[in-house]
C-alpha cells in the first residue's frame, strides 16, 4: 500500500511490483498511476480517502492479481540487463 499525497518517483511500490506483491496506492501525482498502468496493476484510489483506500485493500487481499503479471510487467517497464 503507497498512501502518499504526492510522489516522485515511488521505488517501494516499483520494488514490490517487481516482487509480485499485490498493491494499492493512492492516485496522487507522479508516479502511483504511471506505474500500475493507470490501475491495471493494482487498484489507484483518491488521496485523501481513507475509507476507499480501505476498500481497496481488502479487495486486493479478498483477489489478489497474478504475481507472474505483476512481475512481468516491473520486467518490461524496468528490463535488467
Amino acid at each position: 500500500m503507497l498512501s502518499s499525497l504526492w510522489e516522485g518517483s515511488p521505488d517501494g511500490l516499483t520494488k514490490a511490483l517487481a516482487l509480485g506483491t499485490p498493491l494499492v496506492a493512492t492516485d496522487c501525482p507522479n508516479g502511483p498511476n504511471e506505474i500500475l498502468e493507470e490501475g491495471r496493476y493494482g487498484p489507484l484510489v483518491p488521496t485523501g480517502d481513507p475509507e476507499a483506500l480501505a476498500k481497496a485493500m481488502a479487495k486486493t487481499l479478498t483477489n489478489p492479481p497474478e504475481r507472474n503479471a505483476l512481475r512481468e510487467a516491473a520486467r518490461r517497464r524496468y528490463p535488467v540487463e
